[in-house]
């Protein structure tokens, strides 16, 4: 009996430029897919203006506001090309010098459809192992208003990540 343990891939590549203390814009370009969800590929590229809203050594909070280009082929042999705006809103909170709590919050309508929106809620605590080694434990949430019948319009992931600073 075949079994699918874990058939899926994300790249993101995203290039940040500010052009003030408060101001930035970004360029990203992001390619996924997704067996479980019967995403063959999907590829994104898009960029945005941010602002700095809140900013100390302690808390910062950021929002962004942008356009996006989506290339989407599903399993199923449907293929959608649209514009999503992307609007993001990013909170971090350093608790202790060896404790971080990262908060990234994402509405991506079409902008052409309202109806089909995608929400994505990401919860991250990085906790300082040494100089140069972290330990990341993340909860993901993501909410698709238009997916295939057979599929859940939600996911839950929680992840774990040893990262290395050099």
């Amino acid at each position: 009996k075949d079994i699918t343990i874990k058939d899926k891939s994300f790249y993101h590549f995203r290039f940040i430029r500010y052009f003030s203390d408060t101001f930035r814009y970004d360029l990203f370009f992001q390619e996924q897919s997704n067996i479980f969800k019967l995403l063959k590929h999907r590829l994104l590229m898009g960029g945005s203006l941010g602002k700095n809203v809140l900013e100390s050594s302690l808390f910062s909070y950021d929002i962004n506001l942008g356009l996006m280009h989506e290339y989407e082929s599903l399993s199923t042999d449907i293929v959608t090309r649209l514009i999503r705006l992307t609007h993001f809103q990013q909170l971090y909170m350093s608790i202790t010098e060896s404790l971080q709590l990262y908060t990234i919050f994402y509405y991506q309508p079409d902008i052409l459809s309202f109806d089909d929106y995608r929400l994505l809620l990401e919860n991250k605590c990085v906790f300082t192992l040494t100089e140069y080694l972290n330990y990341s434990l993340t909860l993901h949430f993501d909410y698709d208003s238009a997916v295939e019948d057979s599929l859940s319009s939600y996911d839950i992931a929680i992840k774990q990540f040893i990262s290395f600073k050099f």
